[in-house]
């Protein structure tokens, strides 16, 4: 393993130098400003970064899990707010903030997770609290083979890393402290304790110090140790490596105390790959050296600021002015650069004595180099003066920054995308060690789940996470999402209508899908269509059948409520048996409606069949008194409006 960290910091050292460089450039930057050469400091790449980061952060809260089945819904809901709720307790923002200014100014970002630590409170009146610990590890010390391929940038991390590791500093306080995650082994540490102040090249990182002799100061605090036969204070500072490599091709993590001759922790952990999350800004395959915003853009801002400079300089002498004078005429022509007033007396007339030399106007140049350098920096990294925060000199049309915005989202999604491949693989890392835990382990974490009306507190330490953990999921990005769900709305309020028109449409559950593709808060959904007795009969008979109890069913029952319920519970036998027990009462419920309604229909035939016969009796009457008053006539329509079905009034009031 030593010689896997002497690679990796051979591989590293050149990189390290450029970070520097960067850094540089910024220090000398601000040493000429504040020195009052009237110098003007202009390091973008930190502006470039910030409106990068503005436009392409993510809130890490924005995210939901989508179960495969309908079966898992109440365990994914479970599963999600243990997730969110660990995220604000390990505040998540900050490490995705962290993550962002990573991979644009050192064009990569990594993300360590694979313990489940307490998270202690800051107050007496918070518990601790146990949760995932992910932390950024810093570019500027990251250690890894030269043959990594993580430009490709594959979602799962697979050979991104055959190992890697970076360098920490603690102390001894700290290593007691958290003993349970450390091997410390006392008797053990008090004989290597003196190694610790040994220049190694772990010492070397951390201090940024390439020299391999020692500190006098240390080595005078490692002898008095070795003198008075005790370790020295509990706060001096302590080097550590933490190496993730391949042991007997399985994932191993191993600490290395001091110059990497001591290990004081060795563990296999039970990944498929190395518990690393990588992002970076454009996955270049097979890219040894990623390209970054400071890459982009340092060279054409540093132009910028010298042509800039050069200007303000020259403007600067232009006010001050140039002037001829005769020094014949002036006895003292010193006094002329006098600030104060008074008399300065000449030889001859005063006429012509002095005159002001004319300048030039700024050089049209001066401007060209600017506008051509900041256009080279727009098109290298994408980000318009508008996005920056600061308009050009030029005047833009509302439909040109319209354009403008509009091909920003649409760059600004792309990479979104990808990186939601770096978000699902954090949140799946999380269910991995979720998947690890026993109930002991989560002792205290109690999650609410359930709507507005049926609350539900889960301890999990009653049951196992890795059930709710094995689930299938799918994570999305809430912006992506968004895009997806304007652009399908108008789609599906057309089939929400034309579903409402067919008979046994559940009104009720489409007014509620249409309510939350709106982006209605489903707490809000459930109180505007609170659930219905059927449903909440239907919930309670799935904890039961969640608990493997049989359940009855009531032929008076909804069944399609039940069976759209139903379908949320456990796949087990007693629910399957359930839901086509209510399967076949719907059957013989359609069929026994379909029967009335034919049964309705022959009864309305015959019902028309009598009354065509009264009709005709009535029409033979008729024709019979007509024929016995002579008006064969009228007998002649008469009997064309029976024929035809019209009902016939004669106007005599006796018929």
């Amino acid at each position: 393993m030593k010689s896997e960290v002497e690679d990796g910091y051979g591989f590293k050292k050149p990189q390290w130098s450029k970070y520097d460089k960067w850094w540089e450039i910024y220090k000398n930057e601000k040493q000429a400003y504040e020195s009052g050469d009237f110098k003007i400091l202009e390091f973008g790449v930190f502006s470039v970064v910030q409106s990068l980061m503005a436009i392409l952060s993510q809130d890490p809260f924005d995210f939901h899990l989508i179960p495969t089945a309908r079966e898992d819904i109440a365990s994914t809901d479970t599963l999600e707010k243990t997730l969110k709720y660990d995220f604000f307790k390990i505040q998540r923002n900050l490490i995705e903030e962290q993550n962002i200014f990573s991979t644009l100014f050192y064009s990569s970002s990594d993300t360590v997770l694979y313990q489940y630590n307490k998270v202690r409170s800051r107050t007496k009146t918070q518990r601790d609290y146990f949760a995932p610990q992910p932390f950024v590890v810093n570019q500027r010390t990251f250690l890894h083979n030269k043959n990594a391929i993580r430009g490709q940038g594959l979602p799962t991390g697979e050979g991104a890393y055959q190992y890697a590791g970076f360098p920490t500093v603690t102390t001894r306080r700290q290593m007691e402290k958290y003993r349970g995650y450390y091997t410390f082994n006392k008797e053990a540490f008090e004989q290597t304790y003196d190694n610790l102040y040994k220049q190694t090249i772990i010492g070397d990182i951390i201090k940024g110090d390439a020299s391999t002799t020692s500190d006098p100061s240390k080595v005078a605090g490692a002898e008095a140790f070795r003198n008075n036969n005790r370790v020295a204070g509990p706060n001096d500072p302590i080097y550590l490596m933490h190496w993730f490599t391949f042991f007997e091709e399985q994932p191993t993590l191993t600490i290395f105390l001091g110059d990497t001759s001591n290990i004081v922790r060795h563990e296999r952990l039970d990944f498929e790959e190395l518990p690393l999350i990588t992002r970076s800004l454009f996955p270049v395959t097979n890219a040894r050296s990623f390209i970054s915003i400071p890459y982009l853009t340092i060279d054409k801002q540093q132009g910028q600021q010298i042509v800039f400079n050069l200007a303000l300089e020259n403007e600067v002498k232009k006010g001050q002015g140039l002037y001829a004078i005769d020094d014949t005429r002036f006895d003292d022509y010193q006094a002329l650069l006098s600030d104060e007033g008074g008399f300065i007396p000449l030889s001859g007339p005063v006429d012509g004595a002095i005159e002001r030399i004319p300048q030039g106007t700024a050089d049209s140049a001066t401007d060209f180099v600017l506008s051509s350098l900041q256009s080279s920096e727009q098109r290298a990294t994408g980000i318009t003066s508008q996005q920056r925060g600061a308009l050009e000199g030029s005047v833009r049309s509302a439909s040109e920054i319209q354009a403008t915005g509009t091909s920003a989202d649409e760059r600004a999604l792309t990479i979104r995308r990808r990186w939601q491949e770096d978000a699902r693989e954090f949140i799946l890392q999380c269910i991995r060690i979720y998947d690890n835990l026993t109930p002991s382990q989560l002792r205290g974490k109690i999650i609410k789940t359930g709507d507005l009306y049926d609350e539900e507190f889960i301890d999990l330490s009653t049951r196992s996470l890795a059930r709710i953990a094995d689930v299938d999921v799918i994570i999305q990005d809430r912006l992506v999402e968004e895009q997806e769900r304007i652009r399908e709305l108008p789609y599906l309020d057309r089939l929400i209508n034309q579903a409402l028109s067919f008979e046994g449409t559940d009104r009720r559950e489409l007014l509620k899908i249409s309510a939350r593709r709106m982006g209605i808060d489903n707490d809000d959904v459930e109180l505007i269509y609170p659930k219905t007795a059927a449903e909440r009969l239907a919930q309670m008979e799935n904890n039961r059948l969640n608990r493997n109890n049989e359940v009855p069913i009531d032929e008076t029952q909804d069944h399609r409520t039940h069976i759209r319920i139903h379908e949320q519970a456990e796949a087990n036998r007693f629910t399957k048996q359930h839901i086509q027990r209510h399967q076949l009462a719907l059957v013989l419920e359609e069929r026994r409606q379909r029967l009335d309604q034919l049964r309705a229909q022959r009864e309305g035939q015959l019902q028309q069949g009598q009354g065509a016969a009264v009709q005709a009796q009535q029409g033979q009457n008729l024709n019979n008194v007509l024929a016995s008053r002579g008006e064969p006539g009228r007998l002649n329509q008469n009997q064309s409006q029976l024929a035809s079905g019209e009902v016939v009034n004669s106007g005599n009031a006796n018929i």
